[in-house]
């Protein structure tokens, strides 16, 4: 994929809001009970050292197989959000014509119907002997698709003479929704958003898996540039002196127990290190700009 792992997961992290190093803080609670066991009896130090080490050694394997059955399962829930968020944009990009026509050649090379073509609203063509007509409703990701568009579709298929109807949606219909076809004497079936991905699956509305990973490579390394570029203005040399003069005051405030302790000596602590490694940054930067 040409992208560091690291960084893809961090990525796929951010994505699907799952914080890391669940399963390490698992396998070490494992490895000290286990090894609290092992100790009480064990009678010998050599032997308390090799089950410690063959223990230890079970645990980093663990810890890796699980992290690796993780990782393989985030990637996939991140590819498949990326995939609706793009078939999305593209399919809120097309007009209905443009979505009809995707229809009717993704419709014409996966069932068996006859004659399908494009009209001004849907597609009409013959299946099963019996006069067809396909609609499409743009109704929006997890939207309902109202009753009464439904009713004038079928009511104006009825007038027709149209026996099969169908009816796809990016949307979702509404509760007894089909048995509106009854009133009409219709064979009609209802396509909602997932089915409808189905019958696109291989159409310009869905990317491929060259253009996924195009896509996520694209969006990891700009969540990487931007981090980047956050550290860097942290690290800025005329901060040194603020962090260190605030770290102090924290640390100050913790000596004469003032406020939280633990608060003020943790965020002392992080302030006093980040004027340490900006005034090295600030050093090692300067001798860059010399250098001729």
């Amino acid at each position: 994929m040409g992208i560091k792992n690291k960084q893809l997961m961090d990525y796929c992290r951010a994505q699907i809001h799952t914080p890391p190093g669940v399963p390490l803080f698992n396998v070490l609670l494992i490895f000290v009970v286990l090894l609290f066991a092992v100790s009480a009896r064990t009678v010998t130090y050599i032997e308390l050292l090799w089950k410690s080490i063959i223990l230890f050694l079970s645990c980093v394997f663990t810890l890796f197989a699980v992290k690796e059955r993780d990782n393989k399962a985030l990637i996939k829930k991140c590819r498949e959000s990326l995939h609706n968020r793009e078939f999305r944009r593209r399919l809120e990009r097309c007009s209905q014509q443009e979505i009809l026509s995707i229809l009717q050649e993704s419709i014409t090379r996966k069932y068996h119907v006859k004659d399908l073509r494009c009209t001004d609203k849907a597609l009409e063509g013959e299946y099963n002997k019996e006069k067809l007509q396909v609609v499409y409703v743009f109704a929006g990701e997890n939207e309902v698709v109202e009753k009464r568009e439904l009713f004038r579709v079928l009511r104006a298929c009825h007038e027709r003479g149209i026996k099969q109807v169908r009816v796809i949606t990016d949307g979702v219909f509404s509760k007894n929704t089909a048995a509106l076809a009854e009133q009409y004497d219709l064979v009609l079936k209802l396509f909602e958003g997932k089915e409808m991905k189905k019958i696109v699956s291989d159409s310009c509305l869905c990317p491929s898996d060259t253009e996924l990973d195009a896509i996520l490579k694209h969006e990891a390394e700009k969540r990487e540039r931007k981090f980047s570029v956050l550290r860097e203005q942290a690290l800025q040399a005329n901060k040194s002196r603020n962090y260190f003069f605030y770290g102090l005051i924290l640390l100050a405030m913790t000596r004469l127990k003032i406020g939280f302790e633990s608060w003020n000596l943790l965020f002392g602590t992080i302030l006093v290190i980040m004027a340490v490694v900006s005034f090295i940054k600030d050093k090692r930067d300067i001798k860059k700009e010399l250098s001729f």
